[in-house]
This record gives C-alpha cells, structure tokens and sequence, in this order.
C-alpha cells in the first residue's frame, strides 16, 4: 500500500459558461477529448511515458491479471499495453474512439505477429456481449477523460455489462489530493501533455463510491500504487 501522493489540482480562473463547460456540462467533451488525441498523435502519445515507467504498467498488469481468460482493455490508444499484454501471452480485446490510434495498432500487431481484435468504439457503449470478458482494463487515466457524471455512470454500467460475473473491472487514475474532499469545481485538471492542453476529471474514493451507488454496484475497493515511481490511484470492481 502506497502513502497517499500529493497531487497538485490546477484551477483556472473562468466565467461560469466555461466553468459548466469544463466540469462536463457540454455535449462537445468526448469531442475535445478526441481533438486532444488526434493533435497528440500516436507518437507523441507514447513520448508522454519513459520506457522505464511503460514496464512498470505491463509488470504491474501481469501480476493482477489472471494468467486464463480474455481481457478487454479500453481505450487502448494504439495497443501500447494490449500488444506487449499479448506478446506474454494474454488473450485481448482492444477498443478505444480514435480511428488512427486503432489503425496505428492494428498495424502494429501485424508488425508483431499477434492476432488482436482491435475496434473503433466508446467505452459508454461498448459493442460487446453481456459477460464475455473475465477482466476489463481502462488504464493512462482515460476514465478520468469523462469529464460529465452521465458518462462516467454509463461507461462503469458498460464495463461492468461485458465482464463475467466471476471477473472484475480495474481502472487507472491520477492519486487524488490529501485531505479534504474535493468539491466538483475543483475536481477539474488542467494540464498541458505533449504541448496540448488536457482536461481530466479528478476522483477520489467519495466520487467513485458515489459512481458506485448509482450503478448499483456494491463491490468495490481503492489501492494506492506505485507504478514506475508515480503514484496512481487503482479502482477495482465486480459489477455485483
């Protein structure tokens, strides 16, 4: 178990119109977080990470996966963890919004041999069966990208529909502030990756049980990792 790390919450100073556009209230955020993505690039992408760090995510995956059974690992990007996931021998599914990301790891997989379904989708409907995977991923703080309630509901509602009931859902996100709950003003982020500006939804374990309740969900737990000497903050549930 990790100590808690300090995370610093960067407000900006907006009118109120911004300020309901930046907490989610918009139905242009999934399209300015595509915008992000597609002026980020695949390589620009994977220089946001060192190699030392990139490890860390997959040794890390290894030791909580089980080693039978078929993953789903949403928002996948251009497969940076879903093919060296493979190339140990997982068995996976990737999906992620971004057409290029996908084409990008479609033709990386190739590259490598491997034989991965890799498919242009939302995670908030999500284009599966009920219950066909045993554990679903969504890692790099892409959950944390779903800056309105709706989707966040919708999207652990989607995740939770496709894993079996024997399985679990883990999610990846930034190490929330100590101390005082946040308020939702302040649990917007902004940051600039790669030289583009980046808005990310801050949880801590209130928001998520809160999440929780309103999916109907009562398994569920927190850990504090570290994850290639960065802190982060793993959700993991069984939609029960």
């Amino acid at each position: 178990m990790l100590k808690r790390v300090k995370f610093c919450v960067c407000m900006v100073v907006l009118n109120a119109g911004d300020l309901f556009k930046a907490i989610g209230m918009s139905s242009d955020s999934k399209k300015e977080i595509k915008n992000f993505y597609e002026a980020l690039g695949a390589q620009g992408l994977a220089n946001l990470l060192s190699p030392a760090r990139h490890a860390a995510y997959v040794e890390f995956l290894k030791k909580v996966l089980p080693a039978q059974g078929t993953i789903l690992d949403c928002a996948c990007g251009y497969g940076r963890l879903t093919i060296p996931l493979a190339q140990a021998g997982y068995k996976l599914y990737g999906i992620d919004f971004s057409q290029k990301f996908i084409e990008k790891a479609r033709a990386y997989g190739v590259q490598q041999n491997l034989s991965i379904p890799f498919l242009v989708g939302d995670m908030c409907e999500l284009p599966f069966t009920e219950a066909l995977f045993d554990v679903v991923i969504c890692m790099w703080s892409s959950f944390s990208e779903l800056l309105t309630v709706d989707d966040q509901v919708k999207a652990l509602a989607q995740m939770g529909r496709v894993v079996k009931p024997s399985g679990f859902v883990l999610i990846d996100m930034p190490c929330p502030p100590d101390g005082e709950p946040l308020s939702d003003y302040e649990r917007v982020n902004y940051a600039l990756l790669g030289g583009h500006e980046h808005v990310a939804f801050i949880h801590d374990e209130q928001s998520l049980g809160e999440l929780m309740r309103a999916c109907g969900f009562t398994q569920f737990s927190f850990e504090y990792v570290d994850i290639g000497g960065i802190g982060r903050f793993i959700f993991r549930y069984i939609p029960k």
